[in-house]
C-alpha cells in the first residue's frame, strides 16, 4: 500500500514538471513569435499551467479515493474553462451561462464522490453509548470513591 502512494506521488510530480516544461516551451514559442495567436504569453501559460495542474491533480485524487484532490481538481478545471472563454473573448453571456453549469456539475460530482460519507450516524446508534446525565453519573461516583478524608487542621492557639 505505501509503495502504491509513492509511486503514485512519483508519478505525479513527473506529469507536473512535464506541465511547467510544456507550459514554458509554449510561452517562448510564443514570445519568440512561433505560434501566431491572439493569446497573450501569459494567458497561454495561465491555460496551459490551470489544465494540466487541474487533471494531474483530479486524476490524483481518483485513484488515491482523496476527496479534497477531486475537488480541487475539479476547481481548478473550472478556473480553466473559464478562463478559456474570457481569454478567447466568446460572448459574455454564453461565457456566464457554461460557467454556471460547470460550477454546478463540479459541486454535484463533489457530492457524489463524496455521497457514501454524508451519511450522518447518530451517536445513540453506537455500541456503548452513554448519554450525558450516565457520563455525569458515573463520574460523581469515581470522585465519591477517590474522595479522600480531610485532614485535621490543629491549631496554633494556646
Amino acid at each position: 500500500m505505501k509503495n502504491k502512494n509513492v509511486v503514485l506521488i512519483s508519478v505525479s510530480i513527473i506529469l507536473a514538471i512535464l506541465v511547467v516544461v510544456f507550459g514554458a516551451v509554449m510561452g517562448i514559442l510564443k514570445a519568440n513569435g512561433v505560434i501566431e495567436t491572439n493569446l497573450t504569453v501569459f494567458e497561454i501559460m495561465f491555460m496551459i499551467f490551470t489544465y494540466g495542474f487541474g487533471a494531474i491533480i483530479f486524476v490524483y485524487g481518483l485513484v488515491s479515493k482523496g476527496g479534497y484532490e477531486k475537488a480541487i481538481g475539479l476547481i481548478l478545471l473550472d478556473v480553466a474553462i473559464v478562463t478559456t472563454l474570457i481569454f478567447t473573448k466568446v460572448y459574455w453571456v454564453v461565457t456566464l451561462i457554461i460557467a454556471i453549469s460547470v460550477v454546478l456539475i463540479t459541486v454535484l460530482l463533489v457530492i457524489l464522490f463524496s455521497a457514501k460519507k454524508l451519511y450522518v450516524e447518530r451517536t445513540n446508534e453506537k455500541e456503548g453509548f452513554k448519554s450525558y446525565s450516565e457520563v455525569l453519573q458515573e463520574k460523581k461516583e469515581e470522585e465519591k470513591l477517590s474522595e479522600e478524608p480531610m485532614p485535621e487542621i490543629k491549631s496554633f492557639k494556646k
